[in-house]
């Protein structure tokens, strides 16, 4: 269809543009941050202080949330995410690809509110740990675009 409307140049736009314009956002958050956020580096969480407002142009933000946020390298293999016991408390750890599709949660529901060491490993990880509390599988480095 974008073929059709633009030729090859609309569809390689039109496929290339979100994954560029979340890879900045990405490169963003770890040098200069967003007004509620810091910057941090990548592997590092950045903590909100306050929750979003107007000034927070950022991929959906929800103003009534304090959000923490990573952007994790695991160019140099896995890295253990420990989550602490959160009595009880609702709370989720979302994990985003480069489209912003979600495909992973930990937290409340899926895992619940005990404390708990995690691992994000890529598909192609053949070592698979046994001393943790769980895995969750990352999606392939090229991902199709999305439907």
């Amino acid at each position: 269809m974008a073929e059709e409307a633009g030729g090859p140049a609309a569809g390689a736009f039109l496929h290339g543009f979100p994954m560029v314009f979340c890879l900045e956002q990405v490169a963003g958050a770890t040098h200069e941050g967003i007004p509620a956020l810091p910057a941090a580096p990548y592997s590092a969480f950045r903590h909100a202080t306050a929750p979003a407002g107007p000034r927070d142009a950022f991929i959906s933000v929800k103003s009534d949330t304090i959000y923490p946020s990573a952007q994790l390298d695991l160019t140099g293999g896995p890295l253990p995410l420990r989550l602490r016991d959160t009595a009880g408390r609702n709370d989720v750890m979302q994990f985003v690809d480069t489209w912003t599709d979600t495909f992973a949660y930990l937290g409340h529901l899926p895992t619940g509110t005990g404390a708990g060491t995690f691992l994000p490993i890529p598909r192609e990880y053949r070592r698979r740990p046994e001393a943790l509390d769980g895995t969750c599988t990352l999606p392939p480095l090229n991902t199709a675009q999305p439907a």
